[in-house]
């Protein structure tokens, strides 16, 4: 809403200090405050997904296409292009079966907006999905996509990672800091359900590529997300803010 998004901008120009994970949050706290001191800190990921001895591997041979995709609870998160993209893969003979992660909240005005409904073109919503049980079905999946329309660094997308899952995401907001066109992912274009079809029916295709893309992700998330690394940083952040406020209280 307006009024949130004001308070939101008052707060960016008014706090001194931020602690952040992409370009995309660092450079809009430098706009709205060129000032502030601005901290990088990745995010810890929930304790199921750094068990180092399940990860994801191709699934080889000819077999029903499952794509998952999380978080899809408000419009931002690009619901309306995964239905049109489902759309397409049926209409291509796509064998496939899209399920997502949680509830979205405006499930129905987006079927009455495009004139069709998911559940005609093999989308399947899994409602609320327990952390342990997400990871099954991550693992279980061919790739995870993730079409939003804004994003700064998305959980979602980082859990897949570190599972070494496929990514096809969109180029928004913090998500380039994470996905790494070609090297850990791949980066396409938001509201474009084209490219989505075409990516998702490629990349199912492509086991080099699957393979590719998964090793990389699980060295890039493994580093991003490590534990000790994350204390650390938070720590010195913790550490330099104090001695700043002490050094401008009594200095």
């Amino acid at each position: 809403s307006e009024s949130r998004k004001n308070i939101e901008i008052e707060t960016l120009k008014n706090v001194k200090y931020y602690l952040g994970r992409t370009d995309w949050d660092k450079s809009v706290v430098s706009l709205y405050h060129p000032s502030a001191k601005y901290y990088y800190c990745a995010e810890a990921l929930r304790d199921v997904f750094y068990s180092s001895e399940e990860k994801w591997k191709p699934k080889i041979g000819k077999h029903k296409i499952k794509i998952v995709t999380t978080g899809c609870t408000s419009y931002v998160k690009g619901m309306n292009i995964l239905l049109l993209a489902s759309k397409l893969l049926v209409e291509n003979n796509f064998d496939f079966e899209w399920i997502v992660i949680g509830d979205c909240d405006r499930k129905h005005e987006i079927e009455k907006h495009e004139k069709l409904k998911f559940s005609d073109y093999n989308v399947r919503f899994n409602g609320y999905t327990k952390a342990d049980e997400l990871k099954q079905i991550l693992l279980s999946s061919d790739m995870y996509v993730h079409l939003a329309y804004i994003e700064n660094s998305p959980n979602s997308i980082c859990e897949a990672q570190i599972l070494g899952v496929p990514i096809i995401a969109t180029y928004v907001g913090g998500v380039p800091c994470l996905v790494h066109d070609g090297e850990d992912g791949i980066l396409i274009p938001s509201n474009d359900p084209y490219l989505a079809a075409f990516n998702i029916m490629r990349l199912s295709k492509d086991f080099k590529k699957q393979t590719y893309l998964s090793q990389n992700a699980i060295i890039v998330a493994e580093k991003r997300h490590n534990p000790k690394s994350i204390v650390r940083d938070l720590m010195d952040a913790y550490l330099e803010i104090i001695n700043c406020h002490k050094l401008s209280n009594y200095g």
